[in-house]
């Protein structure tokens, strides 16, 4: 296991180990090794910048009904017991040993290269290596971490015996509590680590720009002027922080995979999505990753399956959980900084009847509302993994029995073939499917894309025939046939008897998908609604009821990094003429003439136009 850091780097300051893995720290037998530097609170504190109470949660009640405990926990604390336990379990774990490239384009073997000029070879290599993840950019070259908002945050540890000292600040730490001061763009949460003689501060606020990496030693002047005027209290422990830095809060992805094609490189934890902080998931989410991972690859080393379908496992699997997670984690951040106001309100209206011990059906406190609790905190990620293999493993034996329901015509025909790497001809397909068809009780004959077999194959037409032996075999039979195909004059011709449907999706529908996606767009498309509205209506009518297009016109915004008017045109262009290229030489002659035209024209050309355009014969003077 190369490892970047140095042997005693000091590592950060605090992290929660909430339930969903703590029962991780368990069942591993971390949670001994760290033992009494393990903090559990007693409550959990919810208030507005000034101090007033607005919500509460008894975090023992919701240890109970989780069955687990909720932990705080310096990281060099966790660190340690992570490392010592798996050292314990035969790992080598390799110091100072940048990774700085990968060479993972055979199949086989993954050759890493450290700083040192040290080389290792792996089946299978695992790019846990953070938000600066060499494997990624290696995987992913055009992929960034990126700042999605101006947020930020400051963060700080203070001893509790100072605290103790202080007159008015002592009131904060009479018990083991978290902490939580709400403000516009601002907030500050605290919980102990350190066996609780460590007091851990996370101060969270805005910035005229945004931030991409960490700045060092940022005044402190600077951090206590953004905290003026919040509760008195925690005012005295700001003012006790001497040195800080500021961390960007960066995210990443999500990505379309998080593995090479060979599934041989794989990513985990925050260098495949890194997320904003306000849920205290970052970390959280990684384990699980390596906790579903390694149920997924203790099942290769079984026999039970490939690497490959090992990998695709995890990806189908833990993808939408991470993403899940960075979703929630913007979501409490953007309670947690509500201006004062009708909005903010409602926040602290949802939370109050915590504060009388009510029962919650739904609360703005994502870390008291039943459904965050269980979906986030009650998580069993080890569980997730022995379902998901089960369900892939049932899904093989049922395809496995597949097999014996294959006719043998039909892998007679299929293993000749094979051997003298030939194609079978059109009428021996159809008598070996009329032969299926007379010893079945009832055929559904199912033909996507319809519109997409060719017309002709060089001089011999091979739609036609292929349409008259569909309609034939229809009559002849009573098959169910359902065929998929673009407007088609000669294709409805053939099926003109056929009931046919048009699929189209209602403007209502485009909206829908682009509202839910509209979010991904750069800050600047956020901040002007007439702009988002503008690229709604304007793929709506570009895509002409074709949904197909309306994700495609999307992505393609995507890749854009300004301001400049959006051109999707040119891509779809390049798609149309691979389409064209697969057919016939006539086909292809008279398409490329068509866009000849329209590409060329001085103005739009109407149809009857183009139709004489195309009319006219090149180097000749007359009409034929």
């Amino acid at each position: 296991m190369p490892h970047a850091g140095a042997h005693r780097k000091k590592i950060g300051a605090g992290i929660q180990m909430t339930p969903n893995v703590s029962f991780l720290l368990q069942k591993w037998g971390v949670a001994d090794v760290i033992g009494d530097n393990l903090v559990q609170i007693e409550e959990l504190n919810m208030r507005r910048k000034d101090g007033t109470l607005v919500g509460h949660t008894e975090i023992p009640i919701v240890e109970r009904a989780l069955g687990r405990p909720w932990w705080l926990v310096h990281r060099a604390h966790l660190h340690q017991g992570l490392a010592a336990v798996a050292k314990r379990l035969g790992a080598a774990i390799h110091i100072n040993s940048r990774v700085i490239s990968l060479d993972y384009q055979e199949k086989g073997e993954v050759t890493v290269e450290t700083q040192k000029g040290d080389k290792y070879h792996f089946d299978l290599c695992v790019g846990a290596d953070g938000i600066n993840s060499i494997v990624r950019s290696t995987l992913f070259p055009n992929i960034k971490p990126d700042a999605k908002t101006t947020n930020c945050a400051y963060r700080a540890i203070i001893p509790y015996d100072r605290i103790r000292q202080d007159p008015i600040a002592k009131e904060l730490i009479q018990k083991l509590t978290m902490e939580v001061w709400m403000g516009h763009n601002a907030y500050i949460i605290t919980y102990p680590i350190s066996g609780g003689e460590t007091f851990n501060l996370v101060l969270s606020h805005h910035r005229p720009e945004k931030v991409y990496s960490t700045q060092p030693d940022v005044p402190v002047e600077e951090m206590r002027d953004v905290y003026k005027d919040f509760d008195p209290r925690i005012k005295r422990i700001v003012d006790m922080i001497t040195e800080t830095s500021r961390w960007p809060l960066l995210v990443t992805g999500p990505l379309q995979s998080w593995s090479s094609p060979h599934k041989n490189v794989v990513l985990m934890g925050d260098a495949a999505h890194s997320m904003v902080n306000h849920m205290a998931q970052g970390a959280a989410t990684s384990m699980e990753d390596g906790a579903f991972l390694a149920k997924c690859v203790g099942a290769v080393t079984r026999g039970k399956l490939s690497l490959h379908e090992a990998i695709n496992i995890y990806e189908l699997e833990r993808m939408p959980k991470a993403f899940m997670k960075q979703q929630v984690s913007f979501l409490n951040g953007a309670i947690w900084h509500l201006p004062d106001g009708p909005k903010q309100q409602a926040r602290d209206a949802a939370m109050a009847p915590s504060l009388e011990g009510k029962y919650l059906v739904r609360s703005s406190n994502l870390y008291d509302d039943p459904q965050t609790v269980l979906d986030v905190y009650g998580y069993d990620v080890e569980a997730h993994a022995e379902q998901a293999l089960a369900r892939f493993a049932h899904g093989r034996e049922a395809l496995s029995g597949f097999d014996a329901l294959i006719p043998d015509g039909v892998k007679s025909m299929y293993t000749s073939h094979v051997k003298k790497k030939t194609r079978p001809s059109e009428s021996s397909i159809t008598c070996e499917l009329k032969s299926i068809i007379d010893t079945s009780t009832r055929v559904f004959f199912i033909i996507d894309a319809l519109d997409e077999r060719s017309v002709s194959d060089g001089l011999v037409s091979v739609r036609q025939p292929f349409l008259h032996q569909l309609v034939s075999l229809s009559v002849q039979t009573g098959i169910s046939t359902l065929a998929i195909s673009r407007p088609k004059t000669e294709i409805a011709a053939y099926l003109q008897t056929y009931v046919s449907v048009e699929i189209k999706p209602r403007r209502e529908d485009i909206q829908s998908y682009l509202d839910s996606r509209i979010v991904e767009l750069p800050d600047f498309v956020q901040q002007r609604p007439n702009l988002k509205q503008c690229i709604k209506d304007g793929i709506t009518e570009a895509v002409r009821g074709m949904f197909l297009l309306v994700r495609l016109y999307f992505n393609l915004l995507l890749d854009q990094g300004n301001e400049k008017r959006y051109n999707v045109y040119e891509h779809a262009y390049r798609e149309t003429v691979k389409m064209i290229e697969h057919q016939s030489a006539d086909v292809v002659e008279l398409a490329k003439r068509t866009i000849g035209w329209i590409a060329n024209a001085k103005g739009p050309l109407t149809v009857a136009q183009l139709e004489h355009a195309l009319a006219i014969e090149i180097s000749s003077h007359e009409f034929d």
